[in-house]
C-alpha cells in the first residue's frame, strides 16, 4: 500500500511537471507519512470490525421489536409463535421487511413471548459471540440476577441484558435510543 502511495506521488509530480528538487521533497514527505497514516487506518478498520458483530446483532433485536411494537397495537398483544420461523409470516411485508434469523455471527436468534394480550411480553435474543446461552428460557434473564455473560436479550423496547453490563448492581444499562 505504501508502494503504491510513493508511485502516486511521484506520478503527480512528474503531472504537475514539478523541479527534480520540490519532487524530491515530495516523495520524501510521502515516506515519512505513509506508515503513520497506514496505522491509523489499521487501527480503524480492526476496531470496526471486532463490533460489527454485536452492533449489528443490537440492531436487529431493535428493530424486530419496533415490528413486534407495531403488530401489537394493531392487533392488541403479541403473537404467540414458538420461533422466528412461525413468526416471520406474521411481520413480514407489513411491520418489517424481513425478519433476522440469525445474529452477527451466524447463531439462531430467539423469540418468546411471556404472557397474553396486554400483559404479555416479548423477548428476543441472541447468545452473543460465544454461542452459549447462560440460562435455558429468555424471560430468565429478566428474573434472574447478573451475571447473564455475553448474551444479548431484549424485551419491550429495551434491553435485558447486553455483553456490557454491569456484574455488580445485576442490571442491564440503558439502552442508546437513535
Amino acid at each position: 500500500m505504501a508502494v503504491v502511495g510513493l508511485l502516486a506521488v511521484i506520478a503527480a509530480t512528474r503531472l504537475a511537471r514539478l523541479p527534480p528538487r520540490r519532487t524530491a521533497i515530495a516523495v520524501l514527505a510521502a515516506l515519512l507519512m505513509a506508515p503513520p497514516v497506514a496505522q491509523t487506518v489499521r487501527a480503524s478498520v480492526a476496531g470496526a470490525t471486532v463490533y460489527a458483530p454485536g452492533k449489528r446483532t443490537a440492531s436487529e433485536l431493535r428493530n424486530l421489536g419496533f415490528a413486534l411494537e407495531a403488530r401489537a397495537v394493531d392487533v392488541g398483544g403479541y403473537p404467540a409463535a414458538t420461533s422466528l420461523d412461525a413468526l416471520a409470516p406474521l411481520l413480514e411485508g407489513r411491520y418489517i421487511r424481513q425478519v433476522p434469523r440469525v445474529d452477527g455471527w451466524n447463531r439462531a436468534l430467539r423469540y418468546e413471548v411471556d404472557g397474553s394480550g396486554a400483559e404479555g411480553r416479548y423477548l428476543l435474543g441472541s447468545a452473543g459471540p460465544d454461542g452459549r446461552w447462560q440460562h435455558p428460557r429468555l424471560a430468565d434473564y429478566r428474573d434472574l440476577p447478573a451475571p447473564h455473560g455475553d448474551d444479548l436479550v431484549y424485551s419491550n423496547g429495551s434491553f435485558v441484558t447486553s455483553p456490557g453490563d454491569s456484574a455488580e448492581n445485576g442490571r442491564a444499562r440503558p439502552s442508546p435510543r437513535s
